[in-house]
């Protein structure tokens, strides 16, 4: 069984210039990270197509349709495991059969879409790690847009909170800003927004969907309903 990352996105709701800066500070990011990133390529060759691994991380720099970035590992530790693909052009991941949505808040919401299984989500990331050393950059991605997307973006997978905190200090350190932890390790911020489209027993319902922390005391008394000491 494998690890995994994963990053949903509205991408209906996205602007195609915003999509195109996040981008550019993912890529930065990776080109940023101690460990030395692993790419992946094709190239042809007399006995025909060959993969390989490559510090070249992304393709088709000139081409705005196709550009993308392709990782599948690290050269520090050369341990690797599944592709994580990222497009810059959001037309990537838009459908063409897509219905477009009246704009409500309900609507808006990438937890409410996820929860009744509306067909306006679109993955970006969702590949396995394994728990190699690349899952933290991976990770750190998928925390990226969500901060920059937090009602349109929606990190989940295998993850805990001591790897979420590891995954912040890490964008922080290259990327020189502070980036939100995960809504699924933030107990209290989940259920709020939870809150705000569901009644109060159906919002906790959902919440042990979504959530991917420990379930402390702290966390059991406030879905007892009971005050907070702290935010989580």
């Amino acid at each position: 069984m494998g690890l995994f990352v994963r990053l949903a996105i509205k991408p209906d709701r996205i602007a195609p210039g915003q999509w195109r800066e996040v981008y550019e500070e993912s890529l930065a990011l990776l080109q940023g990270y101690p460990g030395e990133m692993m790419g992946h390529e094709s190239v042809i060759t007399d006995s025909g197509e060959k993969a390989l691994h490559t510090k070249n991380l992304e393709h088709h720099p000139d081409d705005p349709v196709q550009r993308h970035w392709h990782v599948v590992g690290d050269w520090g530790s050369k341990q690797h495991c599944e592709s994580f693909i990222f497009y810059y052009d959001l037309a990537h991941y838009r459908s063409k059969e897509r219905t477009p949505q009246s704009r409500d808040n309900k609507a808006d919401d990438i937890l409410v879409s996820m929860v009744e299984r509306k067909q306006d989500v679109a993955y970006v990331l969702f590949n396995k790690t394994d728990r190699q050393p690349y899952h933290i950059p991976m990770l750190a991605v998928a925390m990226l847009v969500e901060d920059r997307f937090p009602t349109y973006a929606h990190v989940h997978g295998d993850i805990n909170f001591d790897e979420a905190r590891r995954a912040q200090a890490l964008a922080k350190s290259i990327l020189k800003r502070l980036i939100t932890l995960p809504l699924i390790v933030s107990a209290s911020r989940l259920l709020e927004r939870l809150q705000q489209h569901y009644p109060r027993q159906e919002a906790v319902t959902h919440f042990h969907d979504f959530f991917y922390g420990e379930y402390t005391e702290t966390v059991e008394r406030l879905l007892q309903g009971e005050p907070q000491n702290r935010l989580l």
